[in-house]
């Protein structure tokens, strides 16, 4: 089963092709490209050049290996029935909320599944967990704001508003979760005495090199951190959380973190923190995945 799948997100949209052979019991994903997202442009203009680049895709492949869907994997929540988005900040893809993305791709004549990225991160990365950590798994994402996707008994866990698992909304200490805890609010932090360090993987790299200033601004940054991460475990009790962004892929934060946000959990909790395996392809995985299953649910009757 071959499946169409784009990531939409705030600065680009990647776009590739996922293969699942449940006879041989694998699932691949081939990246075709990638291009800028330039959401000030709107919704409708974003659509439109995923629909040219998806029929280009379609028609560019061996006879023989035909597109049964079209998968997106898209920033904002989703309504995953109707395909609508619930809602964007308008700053990011202009004319978001509200948009139909089902509608948008009608055209192509394919069934569409549309679905929030990092719910897509969550299906991916919990299939490939191991055997002795099944059943509920809260996935994060750390970068310009903070996302959250849930599995629950091994299915996605969408909430009663498609809202479910939007980490960074929480609120603590006078602010959202994501205004104090995402990358973004460390960079801004960082920025205003060390303007040099600019991005994430630099403030890493100084923290690595132990740089006394960025040493302690990371930590405290941790510390607010795993505060929101101690309190998800204590009030979900997931059997591991998986945390994901450029960021936290840098193995010296990932255990700052980890270690800060152990030294909160009361005694009996003992969810396994991971960092994300599938990295930026996650997205494109996950509603392939989506897709696929759907699709064969289908099959069945």
């Amino acid at each position: 089963m071959n499946v169409f799948v784009c990531d939409v997100g705030g600065t680009s949209v990647k776009y590739g092709l996922f293969r699942e052979r449940p006879t041989a019991g694998e699932a691949v994903l081939e990246k075709l490209g990638e291009f800028p997202t330039e959401g000030e442009k709107g919704a409708a203009d974003l659509y439109a050049r995923i629909l040219r680049t998806a029929r280009q895709a379609i028609s560019e492949r061996p006879a023989g290996e035909l597109i049964a869907a079209i998968g997106i994997s898209t920033t904002g929540q989703v309504n995953a029935d109707t395909g609508q988005i619930v809602y964007e900040p308008p700053y990011l893809i202009a004319g978001y909320t509200g948009f139909d993305v089902k509608a948008a791709l009608a055209p192509l004549g394919l069934p569409v599944y549309v679905e929030n990225d990092v719910n897509c991160m969550a299906v991916s990365e919990s299939a490939s967990l191991p055997p002795d950590l099944p059943g509920d798994v809260v996935c994060l994402t750390f970068g310009t704001g903070i996302g959250g996707g849930i599995i629950r008994n091994g299915r996605l866990y969408r909430g009663a508003h498609w809202s479910a698992g939007e980490a960074g909304m929480m609120f603590t200490a006078g602010d959202y979760y994501e205004n104090t805890a995402a990358v973004s609010a460390l960079v801004r932090r960082i920025a205003e005495d060390r303007p040099d360090l600019a991005d994430g993987r630099q403030i890493a790299a100084a923290y690595t090199d132990g740089d006394p200033f960025v040493r302690k601004t990371v930590s405290d940054w941790a510390g607010v951190a795993a505060g929101c991460l101690a309190s998800i475990i204590h009030l979900l009790d997931p059997s591991a959380l998986i945390l994901g962004g450029g960021f936290l892929e840098d193995p010296a934060i990932f255990a700052l973190l980890n270690e800060k946000t152990r030294a909160l959990l009361a005694p009996g909790f003992t969810t396994v923190l991971k960092p994300a395996a599938a990295g930026n392809q996650a997205g494109m995985m996950g509603i392939g995945m989506i897709a696929a299953r759907a699709l064969s649910n289908a099959a069945a009757g």
